[in-house]
């Protein structure tokens, strides 16, 4: 019994076998990914460079995908750890300098996956930044319209150039930014400036700033002067003189001339004649003549002056004054004024014109007012002194003389019924006012109804007095009413209403005492320039 049922189990055991190889040999093997080839890295190991990893070689099935995962190692490619990157490239970073790197390729297929690691890298080395060993340098003409161009200088670590023009200071001081580029033509802003560059290198490390040494000053491109002009010739009426430009640098394409009259001392000059010659004339005699150069090139102009040349000769006897012009007539505003040219010796015939000066004050301020013999004075001359000056002429020359000026203009004005009157403001001591004339309307006071006083004022010169101060109290004081002050008008004549009171005496042979008081505006009562004047008007008793 037991041996059957062993060989049934046997019998079993055998069947289940057959039936177990006969189901392998049916079926296809799995074939997981194998790595035949270790991956490699392409690429610097250098912090900023960027590393590239290859699968290297693998069987297995088909279709397979890879992985990458990137290992910083220490500097013998040992105590490998993970960085926080995965993809097939790698920038190498600032904490992986003096260490290596390897990367981990997984590939996986549909029957299992498998890792491989690459060799170790170099250490990793850092960059720096560019470092400059030579400063950058300019080189060219420092004068306006030339070019300057920089050169980098000497560098580490470079891989590109960028300049910068900077305008500095005369001291090279205060410098800014004015232009880029390797090359800066000279302009007409940078005379009398300096000029450096600034150098930026860049590389894989960064970038770097370095600057040259200011150029000197920049020279204006404009023609220079190297020696003056000056006059040739005689200096004698008729005679012609020549001008010589003088000497330049920086090649002047053109030359303009302008002479000049001036004094006998060479001072005082005018612009007279416009060539490189002139004829002197009538008018130069007793003069000198200078001329004036103005040298041009495309970029600009610069203008020299000659020495004066000796004074011009006549071939006549040139005006002489032997005294000087005078000016009759009152300084009054609407009064005329007439020029004598005063006495002259010299060849004749000798002609005169005239120069009218309203001045604030002998040969201060002066402004020309008119050209005639005679002048009529103006409200604008008030306050201010009058002068001629008078140019004689022949055919020697010219001379000019100025005559005295006469006092300060007053504000005189003509009155319709004759005599002038003067305004107020302008008396000061040692005039003083005078009530010249009194009338009273009615002339005998018959009653106490209001009466009219008038009142004239004049100056010490008997000029009618425009805005006085009139003020006029009878005596004693309560016989007539207190009145206000009254100015006068143009003629001079202050008019003030009387009031008689109760009081006023209307009787035969009475008469009513007036104290009747003038002044000018501003001062004090009883001071200054005032006046004072007891005055009578008759009274009578009532027709």
């Amino acid at each position: 019994m037991r041996l059957a049922q062993l060989a049934i189990v046997l019998g079993v055991a055998v069947s289940l076998a057959v039936g177990a190889v006969g189901a392998a040999e049916g079926a296809p093997s799995a074939s997981p990914p194998v790595n035949t080839a270790l991956p490699t890295i392409a690429g610097t190991a250098q912090r900023n460079q960027t590393l590239t990893a290859s699968s290297g070689s693998w069987t297995g099935t088909t279709p397979m995908t890879f992985s990458y995962q990137w290992l910083r190692c220490d500097s013998s490619g040992s105590d490998c750890q993970a960085v926080s990157h995965g993809g097939q490239t790698y920038t190498v970073a600032a904490a992986d300098v003096g260490r290596t790197l390897r990367v981990q390729v997984t590939a996986s297929s549909s029957d299992g996956q498998s890792s491989a690691t690459s060799a170790a890298t170099s250490r990793v080395a850092d960059v720096n930044a560019p470092s400059n060993t030579a400063r950058p340098t300019i080189s060219g003409s420092a004068v306006q319209g030339q070019t300057l161009t920089a050169s980098a200088g000497t560098w580490n670590d470079a891989a590109s150039y960028s300049y910068r023009w900077q305008r500095c200071d005369a001291n090279g001081n205060g410098c800014a930014r004015i232009s880029s580029g390797q090359r800066r033509t000279l302009g007409a802003n940078d005379v009398g400036r300096r000029l450096r560059v600034e150098v930026t290198a860049s590389g894989p490390g960064g970038s770097t700033t370095a600057f040259s040494d200011p150029t000197p000053t920049i020279a204006t491109g404009r023609p220079v002067l190297s020696r003056e002009p000056s006059v040739g010739g005689t200096a004698r009426e008729g005679e012609t003189l020549t001008a010589d430009p003088g000497a330049w640098q920086n090649s002047p394409t053109r030359f303009r001339y302008q002479w000049q009259r001036c004094d006998s001392a060479g001072n005082h000059c005018t612009a007279v004649s416009g060539s490189s010659t002139r004829k002197a004339t009538v008018a130069d005699v007793g003069h000198t003549l200078r001329v004036q150069v103005t040298a041009s090139n495309r970029y600009g102009s610069t203008v020299a002056l000659s020495n004066a040349s000796a004074v011009v000769a006549s071939v006549g006897q040139g005006p002489a004054s032997s005294s000087p012009p005078t000016i009759t007539g009152s300084a009054q505003v609407g009064q005329t004024l007439t020029a004598s040219p005063g006495s002259w010796s010299g060849t004749t015939p000798i002609s005169f014109a005239y120069q009218w000066l309203r001045c604030d004050s002998p040969a201060v301020g002066c402004v020309g007012v008119g050209t005639a013999q005679t002048y009529t004075v103006q409200s604008a001359d008030n306050g201010k002194v009058l002068q001629v000056v008078v140019t004689a002429t022949n055919a020697a020359g010219s001379a000019k003389v100025a005559s005295s000026t006469t006092s300060a203009v007053s504000t005189v004005t003509k009155l319709p019924s004759g005599g002038v009157s003067v305004d107020i403001a302008e008396l000061s001591l040692p005039q003083r006012l005078v009530i010249s004339q009194v009338s009273f309307q009615p002339s005998v006071v018959r009653s106490r109804v209001p009466f009219v006083a008038r009142f004239r004022v004049t100056d010490s010169r008997g000029y009618a007095v425009r805005g006085a101060l009139v003020y006029a109290v009878g005596l004693p004081y309560n016989r007539v009413a207190e009145t206000a002050e009254v100015a006068t008008g143009a003629d001079g004549w202050a008019t003030v209403t009387i009031a008689p009171t109760r009081l006023l005496p209307l009787r035969r042979g009475a008469a009513l005492t007036m104290f009747v008081r003038a002044r000018k505006p501003g001062e004090p009562l009883l001071a200054g320039i005032s006046t004072r004047r007891l005055v009578q008007v008759r009274l009578g008793p009532p027709s």
